[in-house]
């Protein structure tokens, strides 16, 4: 597994946050809930924006941001 170093190690959005979420505990079980509940967004489109489906917005990347620190 890649290590985890910052956002700028990667060119997509999505490879961070699929890395980030392997990492967490239990392999990150509930994580795409947890970034849908705080985008207020379902999490299938949650699930739609990791498989490359739809895109997010700017606002939702900055608030994503937020959540992860």
């Amino acid at each position: 597994m890649k290590d985890l170093n910052t956002i700028f190690d990667y060119t997509k959005i999505t490879d961070f946050l699929a890395d980030w979420i392997r990492q967490r505990p239990k392999g990150g079980f509930g994580q795409l809930s947890k970034f849908a509940k705080h985008l207020n967004i379902s999490s299938v489109s949650m699930s739609y924006i990791m498989h490359g489906k739809r895109a997010l917005s700017d606002e939702q990347a900055v608030e994503l941001c937020s959540f992860l620190g």
